[in-house]
């Protein structure tokens, strides 16, 4: 889509800069980079707990383009309900934002007893005070800088599943597996 739209609009939200297809395609290899550099191994969990925003799709597209599972959690679960989906999908790293709607998400996840997580990247993180395993979007980007395109693309040729949760009325949620094929580029 970069390649064939460029600069044209991708994504609007309602009180930001349009991302274009080509901001998206860079943001999403950036952070494949990221993950790879990191350590993460083809299937492993990325949850991702955001409202809608231009950095969710990055993230999004970068994990399958990285080789890793997706699971993405709505932000109006309670941190009772992220916890024990995290806990069931074994989300080893996980992508939330900093401030929203007065909660601080960072915050809410240090409360959570999640023994896989090795390492909780903040969006905007500006107003939210980062510890331990927290590290910034632009900060964690920065991790990948040196890794070859080559390493991004022989990841996602075999593209992992994306993991939706869903939640009944009167049940917890239950993941539910779906093939990303299609999602992500092909070269």
């Amino acid at each position: 889509a970069a390649a064939r739209w460029g600069e044209k609009c991708a994504l609007r939200a309602m009180d930001e800069q349009p991302a274009s297809f080509a901001m998206l395609e860079t943001e999403a290899d950036r952070f494949a980079r990221a993950l790879i550099a990191d350590g993460m191994e083809f299937g492993e969990r990325l949850g991702i707990w955001a409202p809608n925003m231009w950095e969710w799709v990055a993230a999004a597209v970068g994990a399958q383009r990285a080789g890793a599972t997706i699971v993405p959690l709505n932000v109006r679960l309670r941190i009772a309900e992220v916890t024990d989906i995290a806990l069931r999908a074994r989300v080893t790293r996980l992508v939330c934002i900093g401030l929203h709607r007065g909660e601080d998400y960072p915050a809410m996840l240090r409360r959570a007893e999640l023994p896989d997580l090795s390492r909780i990247i903040v969006l905007r993180p500006e107003c939210a005070s980062l510890t331990g395993s927290e590290i910034g979007w632009e900060t964690y980007l920065d991790l990948g800088t040196s890794l070859p395109a080559a390493r991004v693309l022989s990841a996602s040729s075999t593209a992992a599943a994306l993991l939706f949760t869903t939640v009944a009325a009167t049940s917890r949620p239950a993941p539910t597996i779906s093939a990303s094929r299609g999602s992500t580029r092909e070269s």
